[in-house]
């Protein structure tokens, strides 16, 4: 009878990166997280992040119990893994039907797009965007996610927005919607009327306006 490997509990987390970096690596790797999920080895974990005024950026936290104090439960904070250190990066959440799509937000810039089904706490990878962005703008429309802005001048003049199908799960470059709208890095407001996409830029005085089915950009004079 085969029996299971003993539980190494995150507790003690903290402690074992400590003694070398491969045992951080292990750690903080995806497949332990994975592989914890798919044992049905997950614990409930309490951590807290602050902002120390010596250091410049958030530190992470938790809680450690001492193997002679679990009874008594007392317990020390201790700082988490060195590659936690850096601020959890906010994400644009857009859902599919049962699945769940996340776009990061905030600097540096990213193609990464995440995807996880609603019964289930672990992200993967969908598709990489065709373009690095910095806080898009996004909606949903005929199970089909429109991503606009948020791009650099340069990447804006060949793609300004882009589709992802998340049917055949491929990205493609939505026409150019013109130099008004296309020099926009910031989206002030996107939603979806009448089965059409419209867009309110930050610098714009005029609302635009995207037909899927014609594929064509126009400008409309009434503000969102």
């Amino acid at each position: 009878m085969k029996t299971k490997p003993p539980l190494l509990r995150k507790s003690y987390h903290p402690k074992l990166s400590l003694v070398s970096k491969t045992f951080r690596s292990l750690i903080l790797s995806t497949e332990l997280v994975h592989a914890r999920f798919h044992h049905k080895t997950q614990e409930p974990f309490f951590s807290i992040c602050l902002q120390l005024p010596d250091r410049p950026r958030p530190s992470w936290f938790t809680l450690w119990v001492q193997p002679d104090q679990v009874e008594k439960k007392k317990a020390t904070f201790v700082q988490v893994p060195s590659s936690s250190y850096a601020p959890r990066v906010p994400l644009l959440i857009r859902a599919v039907g049962s699945d769940v799509y996340a776009l990061r937000q905030g600097y540096p810039p990213s193609t990464v797009m995440l995807v996880r089904n609603r019964e289930n706490f672990l992200w993967s990878k969908a598709p990489n965007m065709t373009v690095a962005r910095v806080n898009p703008a996004a909606c949903v429309l005929d199970g089909k996610i429109y991503v606009l802005g948020g791009c650099c001048e340069a990447a804006a003049k060949s793609c300004w927005g882009e589709v992802f199908d998340t049917k055949t799960r491929t990205w493609e470059t939505l026409p150019d919607p013109g130099g008004e709208l296309r020099f926009s890095s910031v989206i002030k407001k996107l939603e979806i009327i009448g089965g059409k996409v419209y867009v309110t830029s930050n610098e714009g005085e005029e609302d635009s306006v995207y037909d899927p089915k014609t594929r064509k950009w126009e400008a409309i004079d009434w503000q969102l």
